[in-house]
């Protein structure tokens, strides 16, 4: 039988997921795991990691032991994700007209997110944000997670 995954779990490592970073899943065990862009370098390379492992460096058998398998999946990244549409989705969210408008204009443009930040402060939006973030992102999990037949809890 399956395991049954926490849906927080899965959330979480999505949430804090970093450039230079990829996380996975075993869709047998339920496990997370995620792995440095420089271990999953190693690893496809090819190169030899005898000597990384004798001085136990357990991450890379990690990497080695994730990226051989077929049973991890590698779960939402930042590109599928979409950070900057759940932003503008959010703007429309919000019931004052002048907010959402100054909101919507302040996402154009370079250092769009900082001043997206910034203004959620400024209106005191920052609660709503997280908690809109939030649901999206569950949202996103819960579909990937049905998309690939993993069963999860609430």
């Amino acid at each position: 039988m399956k395991p049954i995954v926490a849906l927080k779990d899965v959330v979480a490592e999505m949430d804090i997921m970093i450039d230079g970073a990829k996380s996975y899943i075993n869709k047998e065990t339920g496990e997370l795991a995620t792995l440095l862009e420089d271990e999953i370098n190693m690893i496809e390379s090819g190169e030899d990691i005898t000597e990384l492992i004798e001085f136990g460096e357990e991450t890379i058998l990690k990497a080695k032991k994730v990226l051989e398998s077929t049973d991890y999946l590698q779960l939402p990244d930042k590109f599928e994700i979409h950070e900057y549409q759940i932003m503008t989705e959010f703007c429309y969210t919000i019931e004052n007209a002048e907010v959402q408008e100054e909101m919507l204009y302040q996402l154009h443009g370079s250092g769009a997110f900082r001043r997206f930040k910034n203004n959620l402060f400024k209106y005191n939006l920052s609660e709503k944000w997280y908690q809109y973030r939030q649901y999206k992102l569950e949202s996103i999990a819960e579909e990937w997670l049905m998309q690939n037949h993993i069963e999860f809890t609430r």
